[in-house]
């Protein structure tokens, strides 16, 4: 509550939606090809330690 209550005082609070959508796409999050690489090879790694724990 105490963090929800000082992010609410913040000045700027107003523009922030404002800057989101450029913040985003300039975010690893926005480049959706080198996202999914990553979320594949999380994935793959995954699998095989998965795989070696099961054997």
């Amino acid at each position: 509550m105490r963090t929800a209550c000082g992010l609410a005082g913040r000045p700027d609070l107003p523009q922030l939606p404002a800057g989101i959508r450029g913040r985003f796409a300039t975010s690893s999050l926005g480049d959706a090809a080198s996202f999914t690489r990553d979320l594949e090879q999380a994935l793959r790694g995954a699998w095989v330690r998965w795989c070696a724990d099961v054997t």
